[in-house]
């Protein structure tokens, strides 16, 4: 198995995981005294994050080309404990520059992920 090779995005300012959790399917039945469900697969959200705008930043124009093609690409995310989340993404948007007087270049990222995240 090849090593991944790991890009560092530059100026990331925040970070959240956003967790919609899992579809409802509904199987309520005339003979049901209430509603009845049964859970889908769990859909492991998105991660979407806030950074500085640099355009000769490698990691930032990774995303940016990535947005472009398409394609499914592998994510780490590294937190301040050392503690890791790797997972599949598509890079579902990014926005940007936003620009204001007297203010820095900001952008705003979406990553859709697919399939599970792997906490270490």
């Amino acid at each position: 198995m090849t090593p991944v090779e790991w890009s560092e995005v530059g100026e990331v300012v925040d970070m959240n995981l956003e967790d919609p959790g899992a579809s409802e399917i509904d199987v309520t039945h005339l003979g049901s005294t209430a509603k009845e469900y049964l859970m889908g697969l769990a859909d492991a959200g998105s991660y979407t994050f806030s950074v500085n705008w640099l355009f000769t930043d490698a990691g930032q124009e990774a995303l940016r080309t990535a947005k472009t093609s398409r394609a499914l690409k592998n994510f780490r995310v590294t937190y301040s404990d050392d503690s890791t989340a790797t997972f599949s993404a598509y890079v579902q948007q990014f926005s940007g520059p936003s620009l204001a007087v007297d203010d820095k270049m900001s952008g705003s990222i979406t990553l859709k992920i697919s399939g599970a995240v792997t906490f270490a």
